[in-house]
């Protein structure tokens, strides 16, 4: 939502809100966060949220390493975020560490 000010020749400009980045912000309803990912957009930055197999909340940026997918896209498996274009090769993020549990392995042959 823009705000309106007048500028000093007269003519109406808009400026946009600011946002702090580090803060807490509402990703949605506790009800809309289930063991199926979903993505949402919050301050321009592409976020997956899920639940994991305990229930506990997560968020990881929208975007599998591997291969640039939505991890929304994805599936959880117990406490970690599967990529869904990893289905040979698993690209998993554990929540605990956020870190990288299986990374795929490219070779030139």
């Amino acid at each position: 939502m823009a705000t309106m000010q007048t500028s000093t020749n007269g003519a109406l400009a808009t400026r946009e809100p600011m946002f702090l980045p580090n803060f807490w912000y509402a990703a949605g309803w506790s009800s809309e966060i289930t063991s199926r990912p979903i993505a949402r957009r919050i301050l321009g930055r592409p976020i997956a949220l899920f639940r994991t197999e305990s229930g506990k909340a997560a968020a990881f940026d929208d975007c599998c390493p591997h291969r640039m997918a939505s991890l929304s896209l994805g599936a959880v498996e117990g406490e970690t975020l599967r990529c869904s274009q990893s289905n040979a090769i698993k690209w998993r993020k554990s929540i605990v560490s956020g870190g990288q549990l299986h990374a795929p392995v490219s070779r030139l042959d």
